[in-house]
């Protein structure tokens, strides 16, 4: 049997509200059944409520939604006027008559109202004038003295129409008649021509070309002031200028090759005043290789670990140097003079096993004085952020768990090392003072008792044998106080007493709460009001 799903209804006159204490809250459907809708004697407004969005509250309306006070007045042939009905227009959207206090004619917003008379009107009945002729006349301003001009006009209509146009308005197969403005909405042409008459000149670009300026209202030559709303077009020299001068604002020098790990074994030079200035190889002579990667002349290289602070900085290789040979390094011409080298310089390491890919920045805010003030390198950027702390090891990029006495690593896991003296000395543990037990049973040999408790709740935990009672087991006593219960039934608490059960269910149908007491239906009532 299908399930039946009833809403809200009345016969009666009242209507269904949705203010405090109403019928229907948010979601809630309800009918006012009609006359129309049965038998006659019911008197509701034959329509379809749902409750106010906002439910019960104040003085909330319930919404209106339907019924066959709507419908009825859709029930008839279209394009024939019934009375107290909507008006349908046929697939040809014409009805068979129309009455109306005031007729307007015209596009909407824009519509005049007809002032003539139904008698003026009919002047017309019996006309010999074509439809096509009285077109001719359509939004005609002229007087009658005016109109009587044409009289005898042997033009077509389709000659007259060439004109009726819109003034500003390019109209297919029309004449173009600009605006007021000398303006005309759109213009398309095989070749346009720009200039004064006899001496014009033909624009060669395509559309596409032109479309490149769309929204451009003039050129800059001058970019640093102009706001991200601008429609101007900058030149090429703007916009150079503009980005040498934030670059220059970012104080971003040119990458290093690389950058030093430790203290270079150098005898510094200051030259003039940090221009010049040279770090010159006093150890083993060799040809130069930093954090591993051996230079070639003229690489840049980051100066920042020496011993004296104020030596650090940016500089190339000026000699390689061999066995026999020193290297040496000079500062950059980019990096050798206070305006060159301040707070905020920073640059980037492309190589070497410690340094690749970092990015540092020159910390000393102080104005430097090469040669005595302290120039600190800061890394702030690149994937050697991470450093090792106890128990780890760190090489380039990878971190590293040190092992020992007791640990190791095996399949990729730390454990504790099966060869560790320790491990097998492991038999016995001490007194367990507090804390729970989270292993398995412990067995007699071991001072145990073999039984798995873990699951007791109080009572003992039965695992074996026939449980006996002479009757069922009371709710008092924490049973069901029942013998056997319905195949496929639902049970449910009755007190002290024994749990019920419910029958079994019908197919399809549902739970429902009858006075309190668990049932089966398949109906959904929705009652009245």
């Amino acid at each position: 049997m299908p399930n039946v799903i009833q809403i809200k209804r009345t016969t009666t006159s009242s209507v269904p509200t949705s203010n405090s204490g109403g019928d229907i809250t948010a979601g809630e459907l309800a009918y006012s059944y009609s006359a129309a809708d049965g038998s006659g004697n019911e008197s509701g407004v034959g329509k379809l409520f749902i409750g106010h969005a906002d439910g019960l509250a104040g003085a909330n309306a319930a919404a209106i939604i339907g019924g066959s006070f709507f419908t009825n007045m859709l029930d008839h042939t279209a394009g024939t006027a019934t009375a107290n009905s909507a008006v349908l227009l046929d697939g040809n959207l014409h009805t068979d008559h129309v009455k109306t206090t005031n007729l307007h004619i015209g596009n909407s917003g824009s519509a005049t109202q007809v002032t003539a008379t139904g008698a003026e009107l009919n002047i017309l009945g019996g006309a010999t004038l074509s439809t096509s002729e009285l077109n001719t006349l359509t939004g005609i301003t002229a007087s009658t003295t005016e109109l009587n001009k044409i009289d005898g006009y042997t033009g077509t209509t389709a000659q007259l129409n060439t004109v009726d146009v819109t003034p500003g308005t390019l109209t297919a197969s029309k004449a173009v008649v600009v605006d007021s403005d000398q303006h005309i909405d759109n213009l398309k042409t095989g070749t346009l021509h720009l200039g004064a008459a006899g001496s014009t000149t033909a624009v060669t670009a395509s559309a596409t070309e032109l479309n490149l300026l769309d929204g451009i209202t003039e050129i800059d030559t001058d970019i640093t002031s102009v706001a991200a709303t601008h429609t101007t077009l900058a030149s090429a020299k703007a916009i150079k200028a503009y980005v040498d001068s934030n670059r220059a604002g970012l104080e971003v020098k040119d990458s290093c090759r690389v950058a030093t790990t430790a203290n270079l074994t150098a005898t510094y030079n200051n030259g003039a005043s940090g221009v010049g200035a040279t770090l010159t190889n006093s150890g083993s002579q060799a040809a130069i290789a930093i954090d591993g990667v051996t230079l070639n002349a003229n690489e840049r290289v980051l100066v920042k670990d020496q011993t004296s602070a104020a030596h650090n900085g940016i500089y190339k290789v000026t000699d390689v140097g061999n066995g026999s040979t020193n290297w040496i390094l000079t500062r950059t011409t980019d990096a050798d003079t206070t305006a060159e080298l301040n707070s905020g310089v920073f640059t980037f390491v492309e190589e070497g096993s410690s340094n690749e890919n970092h990015g540092f920045t020159m910390t000393q805010d102080t104005t430097i004085n090469f040669g005595t003030t302290t120039v600190t390198w800061t890394q702030f950027s690149g994937t050697g952020m991470i450093t090792d702390g106890n128990g780890l090891s760190k090489s380039g990029n990878t971190m590293a768990v040190n092992t020992g006495t007791g640990i190791t690593i095996t399949s990729d896991n730390v454990v504790i090392d099966t060869a560790w003296a320790g491990q097998a000395a492991i038999t016995t543990v001490g007194t367990i003072g507090t804390g729970t037990w989270a292993g398995t049973a412990v067995a007699s040999g071991y001072g145990g008792t073999g039984i798995d408790t873990s699951s007791s709740t109080g009572i003992a935990v039965v695992t074996s044998g026939t449980w006996s009672i002479s009757a069922s087991l009371g709710t008092a006593s924490g049973g069901t106080g029942a013998t056997s219960f319905t195949s496929n039934g639902i049970l449910y608490g009755n007190g002290t007493g024994a749990i019920q059960v419910t029958a079994a269910g019908t197919n399809g149908y549902f739970l429902y709460s009858n006075a309190g007491t668990p049932a089966w239906t398949n109906v959904i009532d929705g009652g009245t009001f």
